[in-house]
């Protein structure tokens, strides 16, 4: 029977499991622009503008989390910014994430004027939930523009692999991207993540080249190998902006839940 393909997101109701929420709220502003109306607007290069102004101090009281600076370093985001078309996307996972993102708003759109020389609009639709559930029915996932090396080492790990050898490295980035998001957003997330298997993986492997600040006053590039698409399923019910890879704050490997519905006859 044909079957049709489709994407959704749905938000789990918050509970406790092991003392950790399995839910946490979602909060999503997009900020747009006339001149970007009719292209996606690059996420990277305009977080690389602000953090520059910042940190030459040209905006006021942006905080450090807003570019995922400090301790937490090594964890995946609370704040992410991703491109949207006619401007870019910001989503805060988390309360605190959620309270720092509204505090910078003004300061935010202030840096945004100077930099595009227009006004901006703000949209901000309903709040959702970032959530995990274990299920019976194992969900499909699909991630779109997979930074899966970012590293030298990494880089050449991935050149040198063998098939098998590169589905054990997509499948451990997985996992590992699972589990350090769920910890960033204080979630309970299970020791291994159950029944995860790899399906598939884009072949047309190539590179990504991405603005970002390298230091006060200095900028670098990321070069690293990027992937089209990885699909895989797991036991779990993932809710929210989760993603896999490397630059995630960036808007590189954000999941969509897959799924395959019959088509009428």
């Amino acid at each position: 029977m044909p079957t049709t393909w489709i994407t959704m997101h749905n938000p789990e109701p918050c509970t406790q499991a092991d003392n950790r929420p399995v839910s946490q709220p979602v909060s999503t502003i997009t900020l747009k622009w006339a001149s970007a109306a009719d292209e996606v607007v690059n996420a990277a290069e305009t977080r690389h503008q602000l953090q520059v102004m910042a940190n030459q101090a040209k905006i006021p009281e942006l905080p450090d989390a807003m570019f995922h600076h400090g301790p937490g370093d090594k964890l995946k985001p609370s704040i992410i910014w991703r491109p949207a078309r006619g401007g870019v996307c910001l989503t805060a996972v988390g309360a605190t994430a959620r309270t720092t993102l509204f505090q910078a708003l003004p300061n935010l759109m202030a840096a945004l004027v100077d930099i595009t020389g227009e006004q901006i609009d703000m949209a901000l639709p309903p709040g959702t939930h970032a959530g995990v559930t274990l299920v019976r029915r194992s969900p499909v996932y699909v991630a779109r523009h997979v930074l899966i090396a970012k590293k030298p080492g990494q880089m050449q790990r991935w050149k040198g692999a063998s098939e098998d050898e590169r589905r054990a490295i997509l499948h451990e980035m997985v996992e590992r991207s699972l589990q350090l998001q769920a910890e960033a957003w204080d979630l309970w997330m299970p020791d291994r993540i159950p029944g995860l298997r790899l399906l598939n993986y884009a072949k047309d492997i190539g590179g990504a080249d991405v603005t970002r600040s390298g230091g006060a006053d200095r900028q670098t590039r990321i070069v690293g190998t990027r992937c089209p698409a990885i699909r895989f399923t797991c036991g779990l019910k993932l809710a929210g902006p989760w993603a896999i890879g490397h630059g995630t704050s960036k808007g590189f490997g954000c999941l969509r839940e897959q799924i395959r519905m019959a088509r009428a006859k």
